[in-house]
């Protein structure tokens, strides 16, 4: 089998609950559960073994309810990791056409209308790190917020993702090497 297969059942016998990936005792809903899925999904759409769909389903309809609420997800806490497993929904709607699915990435979507920013406009990366802008921030959210956008609020906040990734260059390279430093503190 192609090496992309093994690993994709590697990891579905070293977890047999799709929710404890990346070695979690309990339920999280966690970036590493978006990331290590959305792969998944890429394995399944190119292979189509549907256990491998089935796998990302599971973890997906163990954490979100009818209402579209999320287990463990708190938007209060404005951490822009959250996101993350958004992208991988997004997917899911896609296959199943459960509303869930949908009123969830609405909810994730919607904390961006309140999260926490800097003076330029930049995301701050978890409410307990005031003014911090992370590198790793653009991975989390602006692939979600662009889909999100893109699929149903017809492009309104492209100008506004964009600047996400206008701020990081201008504060985060460093102009001697073109590297970016892991992060900024704009206060």
């Amino acid at each position: 089998q192609p090496w992309s297969v093994r690993m994709v059942e590697s990891e579905m016998i070293r977890c047999p609950e799709s929710w404890q990936l990346d070695f979690q005792p309990k339920l999280k809903w966690d970036y590493c559960h978006g990331l290590e899925l959305q792969a998944m999904l890429d394995v399944y759409d190119t292979y189509g073994d549907k256990k491998i769909f089935d796998y990302a389903l599971a973890y997906a309809d163990t954490m979100i309810h009818n209402d579209g609420s999320i287990e463990t997800y708190k938007l209060h806490e404005y951490n822009i990791d959250r996101l993350n497993s958004g992208k991988f929904l997004f997917r899911i709607y896609e296959q199943t056409k459960d509303e869930k699915y949908k009123k969830a990435l609405a909810l994730m979507r919607s904390q961006l209308d309140e999260h926490p920013r800097n003076a330029d406009g930049g995301f701050w990366h978890k409410k307990i790190y005031p003014n911090q802008v992370w590198l790793d921030g653009l991975y989390m959210c602006q692939p979600f917020y662009m889909e999100y956008e893109t699929r149903f609020n017809d492009k309104k906040n492209y100008d506004d993702i964009f600047r996400q990734f206008f701020n990081v260059e201008k504060n985060m390279r460093d102009p001697k090497t073109g590297l970016y430093y892991h992060a900024y503190d704009s206060s």
